[in-house]
């Protein structure tokens, strides 16, 4: 009998390609291909029963002010970059367990993109008799590393498969960037140090004493960050709210205490780069009466 030895990679991988074989579920909203996303390069909503927040990034910076209309309110959007092109979205006392619909439109009223849906959570009262998640943790990754992490193309199709069961939410847990500075750079040998250094300097090279916004941080951070949130989920989870749990990597260090450095609790750098990566690409926790707002993420 032969035996096959098979890794955490080649599985993935395989199980990738078989999940076009297997029986299709209903289509999901997020899975709808013909949704026209206009100059729009990455969408992810969060929500509570009462209130929605939106992460968006657009591939050059619009001309007017960006407003979201839930049903026939609207909120304008805040610029969260230097460029323009990031934007943050917040509105609230809105229905609860309803499917709102939700458009983006500039100063003219015309439509950035097609509209979509997205439901609220039920009351926190309520007793719902079944909910569908979806989790996973580490999908991270840039596609400069081809060692260590699956193609874009490869997640975005596991993702897709994944929504198409119509799950009510999203959790994800880190790590979702991989760009660790001092460890990855210093503490894990000089061939690997000499390699990783190549890959930074040929997407973007962090100053670990300069501020970001304003600086060549701002866009070697969005270099480095950029493919691996925005390019993975794009506008595929518009219609699915998504919690996104940091982990270590998350703070651009792998958690290493040795005699050479002690990465946690997180340097200044570490912060700052942590919440320009949440400013601009994820959608904070929304605050609840049952949860501490000490909780790192909540808005």
């Amino acid at each position: 009998m032969t035996q096959t030895s098979w890794t955490r990679r080649r599985f993935i991988t395989t199980a990738a390609s078989a999940a076009g074989l297997a029986v299709t579920p209903r289509l999901s909203a997020a899975t709808d291909e013909s949704w026209q996303a206009g100059r729009l390069e990455h969408l992810l909503p969060a929500a509570s029963h009462d209130r929605i927040a939106i992460k968006a990034t657009f591939a050059e910076a619009p001309r007017s002010t960006v407003f979201l209309t839930v049903g026939d309110r609207r909120v304008a959007g805040r610029a969260t970059d230097s460029e323009g092109r990031f934007f943050s979205f917040d509105i609230g006392d809105l229905q609860a367990d309803v499917e709102h619909t939700l458009r983006l439109i500039d100063a003219e009223g015309d439509s950035l993109c097609d509209p979509w849906p997205l439901r609220t959570f039920p009351d926190p009262d309520a007793r719902p008799e079944h909910v569908r998640l979806l989790a996973f943790t580490c999908a991270g990754g840039h596609p400069a590393d081809t060692y260590w992490f699956l193609p874009l193309e490869i997640r975005r199709r596991l993702l897709r498969r994944a929504l198409s069961f119509n799950p009510r939410a999203v959790i994800a847990i880190g790590d979702h960037v991989y760009w660790d500075q001092r460890t990855e750079l210093y503490n894990r040998g000089e061939e690997w140090g000499r390699k990783t250094r190549e890959i930074y300097e040929s997407v973007g090279w962090l100053e670990l004493a300069q501020p970001v916004l304003g600086t060549q941080n701002e866009a070697s951070l969005k270099a480095a960050v950029g493919p691996q949130i925005g390019q993975v989920y794009g506008t595929l989870l518009r219609s699915t709210p998504s919690y996104f749990v940091s982990d270590d990597h998350d703070y651009f260090e792998n958690d290493d205490a040795d005699e050479r450095m002690v990465t946690f609790p997180p340097d200044h750098y570490q912060l700052e780069f942590a919440r320009f990566t949440r400013l601009w690409y994820l959608p904070e926790f929304l605050p609840d009466r049952g949860r501490s707002i000490a909780i790192p993420g909540t808005g």
